[in-house]
């Protein structure tokens, strides 16, 4: 069985092609202003790159922010339900899924079966997302790839009256 999962994110667009329930090809590309258009170009890619033509597709889900975007898919899940799906099928002994993305955060508590039985989703203006990560390690001249490994050195906290991004980098900056 051929199934292909299209994740429309706000800065992402990140497709994914299983054979039998095992990767075969992935592929991403910024999301910029033509999101529809962007799916569709990135769907041909990966099946292009899993030598996959798309009459051999059992199924095309999409997800994501700009899920509706992908009018072609043949399924349309919310972010939180494909979150906790792609983790449990993988590791079925994971009960909790933190996912975060440019824009908001979400944690999902599953039960032993893999099923749903809590989630909360942080949607305050990129509050501790992707984007206000990219961020704060702009506003303190950080490269994004050593800003994890020095918060873990971090001795203090320094608090933060912002719960907007951009705010939240002025505070920084002005320190």
């Amino acid at each position: 069985m051929i199934q292909v999962g299209i994740d429309v994110g706000a800065k992402f667009i990140k497709a994914v092609v299983l054979k039998d329930g095992n990767i075969i090809a992935k592929e991403q590309v910024p999301t910029g202003f033509e999101s529809k258009e962007n799916a569709a170009k990135l769907f041909k890619q990966v099946l292009q790159k899993a030598g996959i033509s798309r009459n051999k597709v059992n199924s095309i889900t999409s997800t994501g922010s700009g899920r509706k975007v992908v009018e072609f898919a043949t399924k349309s899940i919310t972010d939180v339900t494909a979150a906790s799906k792609g983790t449990t099928s993988l590791y079925p002994e994971v009960q909790t899924v933190i996912d975060v993305g440019a824009e908001e955060g979400r944690s999902i508590r599953c039960n032993n079966e893999g099923k749903i039985v809590d989630f909360a989703i942080n949607e305050k203006c990129a509050a501790g997302a992707g984007s206000f990560t990219e961020a704060m390690a702009r506003a303190l001249e950080i490269p994004l790839e050593e800003f994890g490994e020095l918060s873990l050195k971090s001795d203090k906290e320094i608090p933060m009256n912002a719960q907007c991004a951009v705010f939240a980098e002025s505070e920084v900056v002005s320190l």
